[in-house]
């Protein structure tokens, strides 16, 4: 008895050293006007808090995530997390409510705050069955591959940072140490922050790292769900699991989980869970997602995701490239009451022969495209080139540009991986503002989805979409931009099979590029019904804001985006493109709304601050923001304002972009029209004419209105200047 209660002792001192410190930690200093309830965790970078405010009227919740005191060393990557959060906007993904510095100095973030379970824990409190469990996996992949579009990879997935709430919806936690897709991700070394039970391979390594590490977090994730453990849970360290990681066996998780017993988090299945029957097809799956060469995985997340659907539809999966016997007897079960019907033995043989024929040529074709894929990127992306491999200064455009070249160098030849490349290399330009370089690639990428060989208009529509949005971004309504959106409707509505989402997708995309105030109200309609998220419904109200403002019904446009921004703050957007989109609707509103300068530069200054909190200080969309609010100053004879925000973003725009661009174009074309305004006449009509010059040079035709409007001021400065 007395050994017993001597172990006891260092438990009973451990305990109460935890709470004394959980006590001395329970008041610190709260930033702004939050109010910190409780801890909610720590880990290396810092201490997470339930933390309360005041915001509209309501009490609002946010997990409250401050560094380690005097931890300036992690200043980078806490910032680094901020603007990658930032540009997260995703159902299943936690949103940043909202960051900054707090009295001390010291930065924070407020997430949104997710009242859930773990995601294995939540499936195995409910004894969920096969389907349920991988439905809720395809959110969560879902979310990842929304990520990885925007160029930014996970690095830490795991079920401790995927909560599920209570509606059933799993949200994804925890971009701490998530890295985009640039030059540091890629040259990423061991030396980063992993969890090591779920790190792929090359993070163990310290090899480059891309999307492939996800993937294989996901596997690993996958087969927890299904298993009740992780592949080598049964190991005691670190080391031994890392090894095993490198070179070790997988087994299946349909073996593992009938000898399986407790974890190494002392996690158990429960007891339904236990009988869990995994199919072969699964064990396929999470094998190829855990094979250890990331060319051998799967070429993206959405490819494992749509493996899964695969199994879910009982069609061949692509992880089973197998004999002609396994897809007849997938064929069969999808089709097993039309075969029992079947009027005629020949019938059914010829039409289960055709059939089966077509789906393993559809497999073979998807297996193909997905590995050509993965091995393009692989390629592509990874810094072999000794001579390079030392540099640290590549931009995410020196990464696009680099995979452009070897997209029209090697794949002329493959027209489905080609189309996919393009259309994702289309996008991500878009993403980092440069749409007149990702408009061409989108074209390219819809014409190839439209071949007889390829034959996919939702995919066309798709990249048709991303063009049209994509010219919008750059230069505005145009008949190019009118003609993509059309195209991509129409191939929606002949094959989009009832989808009223999608449907909602191509109105909005016909509403911004043609000025459709129909179109828009479809679009809003349609996702009302079909209960969309918050925040694509909001998108709907602010494009109906743009057309009602322009069709001068400034009131119904000022409702329409009132609407929208309390429907984002509800859904904790507030700190997103979204939101700053809509901050820009608000301000051309308040402006044309009987001349309500006073609120309209209020909102603009939220927007300066917030764009430079997303992008940062010296990033193209900021430098674009000033430009363009130098006209509205100008029109209130506030001069040395509009000269000072020229100052500042013409010079980033002409760095960024180059002097031959609609960014540079643009700017030159706002220099001239100040100068106009000031009465500096001569200098109008030389800066007005080079900015006519690249325009004709560079528009060809797309962007009539706004040329005609440099043309009539161009002329206007000449009269005045004494030459007409």
């Amino acid at each position: 008895a007395d050994d017993t209660a001597l172990d006891a002792i260092p438990r009973v001192v451990t305990a109460a050293a935890e709470a004394l410190e959980a006590d001395l930690h329970i008041h610190p200093t709260a930033p702004g006007r939050y109010r910190l309830v409780k801890r909610l965790g720590e880990g290396g970078m810092g201490v997470v808090w339930l933390a309360e405010r005041e915001a509209g009227g309501a009490r609002q919740r946010v997990a409250l995530k401050r560094l380690h005191a005097g931890a300036v060393s992690l200043h980078a990557r806490f910032a680094e997390e901020q603007r990658i959060l930032a540009s997260l906007n995703h159902s299943n993904i936690a949103q940043l409510v909202d960051a900054g510095v707090d009295a001390e100095g010291e930065p924070f973030l407020a997430m949104e705050y997710v009242e859930g379970q773990r995601i294995d824990r939540w499936c195995d409190a409910r004894a969920l069955d096969l389907r349920a469990r991988l439905g809720l996996f395809l959110k969560v992949c879902a979310a990842v591959s929304y990520a990885h579009e925007r160029l930014v990879i996970h690095r830490d997935l795991k079920p401790a940072n995927v909560l599920v709430d209570a509606r059933g919806e799993p949200k994804l936690l925890d971009f701490g140490i998530a890295r985009l897709l640039d030059a540091d991700a890629m040259l990423a070394t061991a030396t980063q922050a992993m969890t090591p039970a779920y790190a792929s391979p090359e993070q163990i390594d310290g090899k480059p790292l891309g999307t492939a590490c996800d993937v294989w977090s996901l596997g690993v994730v996958l087969y927890e769900l299904l298993a009740g453990v992780r592949p080598f849970a049964h190991l005691d360290t670190d080391h031994a699991r890392a090894s095993a990681i490198l070179s070790g066996v997988i087994t299946p998780p349909s073996q593992h989980r009938r000898r399986s017993g407790k974890d190494d988090d002392e996690h158990v299945a429960a007891p339904r869970a236990k009988g869990l029957h995994i199919p072969a097809d699964i064990d396929a799956i999470v094998l190829k997602a855990l094979r250890r060469e990331p060319a051998q995985r799967y070429a993206s997340v959405s490819e494992l995701a749509a493996d899964v659907e695969h199994f879910l539809g009982a069609r061949p999966v692509l992880a089973r490239r197998g004999q002609w016997s396994y897809r007849a007897q997938r064929f069969v079960q999808r089709n097993r009451w039309p075969l029992a019907v079947g009027t005629s033995l020949l019938a059914v043989v010829s039409a289960f022969t055709w059939r089966t024929v077509l789906a393993e040529r559809e497999a073979r074709l998807q297996a193909e495209v997905a590995d050509r894929t993965t091995e393009f990127l692989v390629s592509a992306f990874s810094l072999s080139d000794p001579t390079q491999a030392e540099r640290h200064d590549f931009s995410a455009r020196d990464v696009l540009d680099r995979g452009r070249k070897q997209v029209n160098e090697e794949l002329a030849d493959q027209p489905r991986v080609r189309a996919r490349l393009l259309e994702a290399l289309g996008n991500a330009y878009s993403g980092i503002n440069e749409g007149d370089v990702g408009a061409p690639l989108l074209e390219e990428a819809a014409q190839l989805h439209l071949r007889p060989t390829v034959n996919d208009p939702l995919a066309a529509a798709r990249s048709l979409r991303a063009k049209a949005a994509s010219i919008h971004s750059v230069i505005g309504s145009s008949e190019e931009a009118e003609d993509a959106a059309r195209r991509a409707f129409d191939l929606v509505r002949r094959h989009g099979k009832g989808d009223d989402l999608l449907l909602a997708d191509a109105y909005e995309t016909l509403a911004q590029a043609a000025g459709e105030l129909d179109a828009a109200q479809q679009a809003l309609a349609l996702r009302e019904a079909g209960q969309a998220d918050p925040t694509a419904i909001a998108r709907s109200l602010r494009g109906l804001c743009r057309l009602h403002s322009g069709g001068g019904d400034h009131a119904q446009a000022l409702n329409d985006c009132e609407r929208a921004r309390r429907m984002l703050a509800d859904a904790s957007a507030a700190h997103t493109r979204d939101y700053l989109a809509l901050l820009q609707q608000i301000q051309t509103t308040l402006e044309y709304l009987g001349g309500d300068y006073d609120r309209a530069w209020a909102v603009s200054r939220e927007r300066i601050a917030l764009t430079r909190e997303l992008f940062g200080e010296d990033s193209s969309t900021l430098a674009k923001l000033r430009v363009s609010l130098s006209m509205p100053l100008a029109e209130q004879g506030r001069f040395d304002e509009a000269d000072a925000a020229l100052a500042k973003g013409v010079p980033v725009l002409l760095r960024l972009h180059g002097a031959h661009s609609f960014q540079y174009a643009q700017a030159v074309f706002h220099t001239g029209w100040l100068s106009f305004q000031r009465g500096q006449f001569e200098t109008a009509v030389v800066q007005l004419r080079q900015a006519r010059d690249l325009y004709e040079t560079l528009v060809e035709g797309r962007d009539k209105n706004r040329l005609l409007v440099l043309r009539t001021t161009l002329a206007q400065a000449l009269i005045e200047a004494g030459h007409a």
